[in-house]
């Protein structure tokens, strides 16, 4: 695995470490060696999650885990099991790069890089419930919600390039609205 790379993971890897978290890399689930305030993450998984997996994962947000899911139609429809369990669907709406940013001078530009950017948004819909939180929309249509799973939570960013680091953080730039909304998803869910 290449780290720093446009869509690589050394951004991810490091703001899980910021929040004291143990970044392992791994292509199975090794439920057996995660302790209950793990977080699992799946970036647009690219082949279906089977039902034994699927029950795994939400065994372990059932005992406590956080799994966090950053995907697209595509991604969304390989693990459509896992996401229905959490009443959550990214629908085939696609959203493009959120906000839309005219031509912006240089301090209308530093300014925005306080908020959230998406590179491929698409839409959430989520069954409502007590349950749901949204943090983030556009348009008034969710993007980002998380859903709380027994004494877990089920996170789904409807972007399948938002963990990435061109999106997230690189190892020259990052967007800081992008690493706001990541550290207050992972400090609400330890909060809980």
């Amino acid at each position: 695995m290449d780290l720093w790379e446009r869509n690589s993971i050394g951004g991810l890897a490091m703001n899980l470490a910021r929040e004291g978290y143990l970044p392992i890399v791994t292509g199975k689930a090794c439920a057996e060696i995660l302790p209950a305030e793990s977080i699992r993450v799946l970036i647009e998984p690219r082949k279906p999650i089977g039902t034994a997996e699927t029950k795994m994962l939400l065994d372990g947000m059932a005992d406590g885990h956080h799994l966090l899911i950053s995907a697209g139609p595509i991604g969304s429809a390989n693990c459509r099991e896992l996401l229905g369990a959490a009443g959550l669907t990214v629908k085939p709406i696609p959203l493009g790069p959120v906000p839309i940013g005219p031509n912006l001078s240089l301090e209308e530009f530093q300014k925005s890089r306080k908020d959230p950017q998406f590179s491929g948004a698409w839409a959430i819909q989520a069954e409502e419930s007590p349950e749901v939180q949204v943090h983030y929309r556009a348009w008034g249509i969710p993007i980002v919600v998380t859903r709380k799973m027994n004494k877990g939570h089920l996170t789904l960013i409807a972007d399948p390039e938002f963990l990435v680091d061109k999106t997230l953080e690189a190892e020259n730039d990052y967007w800081e609205g992008n690493l706001t909304l990541f550290r207050t998803i992972l400090q609400q869910r330890r909060r809980e």
